[in-house]
C-alpha cells in the first residue's frame, strides 16, 4: 500500500503510465487540514490550485529571519515523452502520516520555525504546481 499515486499521461500514446501501485480507494474531502506545531500539511482535493502565498504566509514570523521554498510542477516531458498531466491519488490517512514523518525529519535535521506542505490530488496539467513547501527558520545559515 502506498499513500500516492502518481501517473502519466502521454501525449504519443494516449495512454496512461502507472509509476506505482495504489490502494483501491480515495477518501472524498476538498481540503484536509492538519496542524501540530507550528506546521500545516494539506491534501488538495481535484481542481484546487497551491495558493503558494498563503503557505509563505504561514510561515512567516517576526522571529523568522529567511524563507525556503520549494515548487513541484508538472513538466512537458518524461523519458523524451511528451506528458499532458499528472494524476495524484492518495490514502488520505497515509498520505498526512507521510508528510508529517518528512516534517519530523526536517526538524530533526535543521533548527525551524515553521513548516507547510500542499499536495494536490487529481489532474494537475502542465506548468502547474502538484507540491509546494515552505519552511522558515531564524537565520538562512540553517538552510545551507
Amino acid at each position: 500500500m502506498v499513500a500516492l499515486r502518481l501517473c502519466l499521461v502521454r501525449h504519443d500514446y494516449n495512454s496512461v503510465d502507472f509509476c506505482e501501485k495504489s490502494i483501491n480507494h480515495t477518501t472524498l474531502f476538498r481540503i484536509l487540514h492538519v496542524r501540530y506545531n507550528n506546521d500545516l500539511v494539506e491534501i488538495l482535493d481535484e481542481n484546487i490550485p497551491i495558493d503558494i502565498v498563503k503557505y509563505i504566509n504561514h510561515v512567516k514570523a517576526p522571529q523568522a529571519g529567511a524563507i525556503s521554498t520549494f515548487s513541484g510542477t508538472t513538466r512537458d516531458t518524461f523519458d523524451g515523452k511528451t506528458v499532458l498531466e499528472l494524476r495524484y491519488e492518495a490514502y488520505v490517512p497515509m498520505a498526512v502520516r507521510c508528510l508529517k514523518t518528512i516534517c519530523l525529519a526536517a526538524r530533526s535535521s535543521w533548527i525551524l520555525h515553521s513548516i507547510a506542505i500542499a499536495h494536490r490530488l487529481g489532474s494537475v496539467p502542465v506548468g502547474e504546481t502538484s507540491v509546494f513547501i515552505a519552511v522558515s527558520s531564524v537565520h538562512r545559515a540553517f538552510f545551507f
